[in-house]
């Protein structure tokens, strides 16, 4: 039905020109995503309906009022539904919730595939992993989708106990799916899963307590970070073999504190950023809470990072980070003030760093753990 034609044949009026408003608005936004599984419903709730009022519609439908009034109603309400509910990608405008798009966007299998969504199908492992904690900390009903990620990647580990990819992939990878694993439950497959994760990660840590991009290159802050943190939750679940390789990561990223206020990329570097810096800062609050020492340095280095969003560098994984570091030193207020700018960030995320990374289930997962801390 060409609903355009059909307004223009109506008489004047001005319910007929609000009516041409509202179609020229609503004909201009983009179209809603579907959830899956959204036509099989319509078509069953349809087929009930049909049963339950055959007889009474039948003496109706041959009547050549009623075609045309109903195929306009059913019009109407499509339109009114887009002008209530408009589309877009971004997570801030969609009908579903970051969340709920998760949870509607994970494979058969379990995963998450990153191809689908405009992100780097190498990340596979984090993005999925990173996606289940998203739903495990929403609160929401996401329990079995959390279960059957949880099995997707306990099923991926390799007889070395890696979870795949070259270079910092394989660093990202097997520490943000160890910590997630570790954070999401325990059973008897992923303690076994978290013992082999463990015994890799400390079979690539470098003499002086660090973890680098790449096997024997320089130890790197954000990598050993994650390492460490991964090897805290770790340690929580009962694997004891992740508390003299956690401590010699803390002390190493207690050494590159610049003035006891910033964290250096490296020993050597001179270089920081508030992302680092949000990142090791509550990685020194929280697994060096056994420490007084380590975890001060911590609370001083998440501290001195800027709560202003730079807009001219979006960057949702840096304001997720500060988001949890200031929330961990009791700084609720900032924490606050950082996730309301990232509301603000648009549907636009290519020039964001991670942006091509993890397309939008970097996004979604970003802001549902940013509102969950």
């Amino acid at each position: 039905m060409n609903v355009c034609r059909h307004i223009d044949e109506l008489a004047s009026s001005s319910e007929a020109q609000a009516f041409r408003v509202l179609t020229e608005r609503l004909s201009e936004m983009s179209e809603i995503e579907p959830s899956k599984g959204l036509t099989s419903l319509i078509l069953k709730r349809v087929e009930l309906e049909s049963r339950c009022r055959r007889d009474h519609l039948c003496s109706y439908a041959f009547r050549p009022w009623f075609g045309a009034l109903a195929a306009a109603v059913v019009v109407f309400i499509v339109l009114a539904l887009r002008f209530l509910y408009p589309a877009s990608d971004s997570s801030a405008n969609c009908v579903l919730s970051d969340e709920q798009w998760l949870a509607d966007s994970q494979e058969q299998d379990g995963s998450w595939n990153p191809a689908r969504h405009g992100g780097a199908n190498s990340y596979c492992p984090s993005l999925t992993a990173l996606s289940a904690l998203a739903l495990y900390r929403s609160g929401g009903d996401y329990s079995d989708a959390v279960q059957q990620a949880r099995r997707y990647l306990i099923s991926k580990q390799q007889t070395n106990g890696s979870f795949g990819g070259e270079g910092r992939e394989l660093f990202y990878n097997q520490a943000i799916v160890t910590f997630v694993l570790a954070e999401t439950g325990s059973s008897v497959s992923a303690i076994e899963t978290l013992n082999n994760a463990v015994d890799f990660i400390h079979s690539r840590q470098a003499v002086d307590g660090s973890w680098g991009y790449a096997t024997g290159s320089e130890g790197s802050q954000a990598i050993t970070a994650w390492q460490v943190q991964a090897l805290s939750s770790a340690k929580k679940n009962g694997i004891v073999n992740a508390d003299v390789c956690m401590r010699k990561g803390l002390r190493w990223l207690r050494d590159i504190a610049s003035s006891g206020k910033q964290m250096d990329y490296n020993i050597r570097s001179g270089r920081s950023s508030d992302t680092i810096s949000a990142l090791a800062g509550y990685v020194l609050v929280t697994a060096g809470s056994d420490f007084p020492e380590i975890s001060a340095l911590g609370r001083n280095v998440v501290a001195s990072i800027k709560q202003q969003q730079d807009s001219q560098n979006p960057n949702l994984y840096r304001d997720c980070m500060k988001v949890r570091a200031l929330k961990a030193i009791g700084r609720n207020a900032g924490a606050q003030s950082v996730k309301k700018q990232m509301v603000a960030v648009t549907d636009d995320i290519q020039n964001d760093q991670w942006g091509k990374v993890g397309g939008r289930l970097y996004y979604s997962s970003m802001h549902t753990l940013a509102r969950t801390y």
